[in-house]
């Protein structure tokens, strides 16, 4: 530890794709040494705040039980549980984008006092340049009937935190954000 770490430096940044959510780039590195990396891929959504952050996730909370979605996603070939979640616009408060998604994905909302952050994620520290800022939504209402709007969100089913945690535990529930909404709520009602 007592080591200095000696930084990698990026040569060139070249833009091999793009659309509208994020841009795709081969960055050039080299590090101590002889090493180089001439195409490490690096994904940039384009809206950022400040600290990378780039999306929310916000777990729903109401009469004592916790919102999850089932979305169908392409990638994997599967459907997950997941929390509303979804990327910052730009110049929104962050806590303002949780509000919108929950909103936008489940149909609820929640007091803005009721609101609370539960810290910051990474999604993939090696590849995307992002972070999420996670929420707990306390005290949510619906005002509208879940109506999945997004390509391949199927539903919201509603889970007591015993669940939800047994779910997280056997791997029923993978998304990271979820996952670490989930053991964050069961610690934070557990003190």
């Amino acid at each position: 530890m007592g080591e200095k770490t000696k930084r990698v430096v990026t040569l060139a940044r070249k833009r091999i794709a793009e659309n509208q959510v994020f841009d795709v780039y081969f960055d050039h590195l080299a590090g101590p040494g002889e090493n180089e990396v001439p195409t490490y891929l690096v994904v940039a959504p384009k809206a950022a705040h400040e600290n990378l952050v780039t999306g929310v996730g916000v777990l729903p909370e109401m009469d004592g039980r916790l919102g999850l979605l089932r979305v169908y996603r392409h990638a994997i070939g599967a459907v997950t549980l997941e929390v509303p979640r979804g990327f910052v616009e730009s110049g929104e408060p962050d806590a303002a984008s949780a509000m919108r998604e929950l909103d936008e994905e489940a149909g609820l909302v929640v007091a803005p006092e009721d609101l609370q952050s539960a810290g910051f994620m990474t999604p993939e520290g090696s590849l995307l340049a992002a972070r999420v800022h996670l929420f707990f939504a306390h005290q949510c209402r619906r005002v509208r009937s879940y109506a999945p709007e997004e390509l391949g969100h199927r539903g919201l089913e509603w889970f007591t935190p015993a669940q939800a945690l047994a779910m997280a535990a056997a791997s029923e529930i993978q998304d990271p954000s979820t996952l670490l909404l989930v053991y964050r709520y069961a610690l934070e009602i557990a003190r």
